[in-house]
């Protein structure tokens, strides 16, 4: 079953770290703060193709690539999942942290099936207080990712989404550690 590559395709951050490696692959110029542009293809847009170099055509290559590969894929409908249910919830009303910060940086995930609702307008889920996530349990700001013992590392979730349960190191999660539930 093909899956959807999605927003987090990794692409630009990958291109970005071969321009820092060969900076003379690329027509793309670093910004006053020393860090590549969020959109690197958005700033030579208006050069003409044949003028640009390696990284900026391997990086438009993939681009329409991982599209192309998302407009095809015809999602199956999944049976419905009870989510696992957290026996020990806490009053905070934040979504538990689910994931620890990857190993190289990554993001820590939430589990937005616990103290979420699903706002329809913005396609996000917000927790008890008001603190807003994706469909990928990544917060969109308002958390500190802390790290918390026994959780997995966000880059070790095998494709798990954040609010599936797993084990790691011996314990099962959910239920979550009181910590997760912090601000």
């Amino acid at each position: 079953m093909a899956q959807s590559i999605g927003y987090q395709d990794g692409i630009t951050a990958a291109i970005n770290r071969l321009r820092t490696s060969d900076p003379g692959g690329t027509i793309v110029k670093k910004g006053p703060d020393g860090k590549w542009p969020k959109e690197p293809l958005e700033t030579i847009k208006d050069v003409p193709l044949e003028n640009w170099k390696a990284w900026d055509k391997l990086e438009r290559t993939l681009g329409i690539l991982a599209y192309d590969h998302d407009q095809a894929v015809t999602p199956s409908p999944l049976p419905p999942v009870d989510p696992p249910v957290d026996p020990h919830p806490q009053p905070s009303g934040f979504a538990p942290q689910s994931y620890n910060k990857g190993s190289r940086g990554q993001n820590a995930k939430f589990n937005v099936r616990i103290n979420c609702t699903y706002d329809s307008r913005t396609g996000e889920y917000v927790d008890g207080q008001g603190v807003r996530y994706d469909d990928a349990g990544l917060c969109k700001g308002g958390r500190t990712e802390p790290n918390i013992p026994g959780l997995k590392p966000s880059d070790m979730s095998d494709g798990k989404e954040p609010w599936e349960s797993y084990e790691w190191m011996g314990q099962t999660f959910p239920p979550y550690p009181a910590q997760s539930y912090e601000k």
